[in-house]
């Protein structure tokens, strides 16, 4: 969450309630992107390039630390009414296998590449954005530290985008 906004941090802290069934979300110091500037290259606006930042400077942190998965939640996220059922539910079915795993989000070019069920609970999407609430294994996360900090990006693509890419070409195991 942004210093600078605190207010928000304070709403999702409301929205997870007493009922939140994992371990207790614990603050990073996100990168504000009107303050840390982008570099040239970067075409997308300091919100974006703040995201960006801050998911890496997560995983790097996760990283150096031996952490073996990490849930990370924008304050904006907000949890489906059932959630404490439905999040159980999933991480249950997940294959072991997982390095990547969305508790929602957008899925992309669903109709042309519909979303492939593996089981009542889990589908392995084509290329799903929004990183409102996404894990990753260990392997995941080096796997997404090297495709988030090549330097092919396409012009105007958000992290969103460039984990699409990602999915698409099948660069990791993700599931929704």
């Amino acid at each position: 969450a942004l210093d600078r906004r605190v207010d928000r941090l304070e709403e999702f802290r409301k929205r997870l309630g007493d009922w939140w069934p994992l371990a207790e979300p614990i603050r990073l110091r996100a990168i504000d992107g009107q303050l840390v500037p982008s570099p040239p290259w970067w075409k997308c606006g300091g919100g974006a390039w703040g995201i960006l930042r801050s998911n890496l400077r997560i995983i790097e942190e996760c990283l150096m630390d031996g952490v073996r998965s990490v849930l990370i939640l924008e304050d904006d996220a907000i949890p489906c009414s059932d959630f404490t059922f439905r999040v159980g539910r999933f991480l249950a079915a997940v294959p072991a296998d997982w390095e990547q795993i969305y508790l929602g989000g957008q899925h992309l070019f669903e109709k042309q590449h519909p979303p492939r069920r593996i089981n009542d609970d889990v589908v392995i999407p084509y290329n799903i954005n929004r990183c409102h609430a996404y894990g990753l294994s260990a392997s995941g996360m080096k796997m997404s530290y090297k495709h988030l900090t090549a330097i092919n990006w396409q012009p105007k693509h958000h992290i969103d985008h460039r984990y699409g890419v990602l999915h698409q070409a099948r660069g990791i195991k993700v599931y929704a």
